[in-house]
């Protein structure tokens, strides 16, 4: 939620891309767990996969995309009022 009122403070062209992948990360967590807590369900290769998935796509790669945009448009003042 933070990141995202950064992005939204910054005008981020991507940011609501960027909050559906958000979701989709918070949906599959909380299935992984419905299903750990019942019993059903361990850390698997799937979930590992998913893991490295979210680390390799997401975070390398859009949050990095967040980061070259704020340098590039020279919002690193507005971003650090927010913080």
């Amino acid at each position: 939620a933070h990141e995202e009122k950064i992005m939204l403070a910054c005008d981020y062209p991507e940011l609501d891309l960027h909050r559906s992948q958000h979701k989709q990360l918070v949906d599959k967590v909380l299935a992984f767990q419905h299903q750990f807590l019942d019993g059903g369900q361990r850390i698997t290769k799937d979930v590992m996969h998913f893991l490295k998935y979210w680390l390799e796509s997401h975070i390398l790669k859009e949050d990095m995309a967040f980061g070259d945009f704020a340098r590039a448009d020279d919002k690193q003042e507005l971003i650090s009022s927010i913080c």
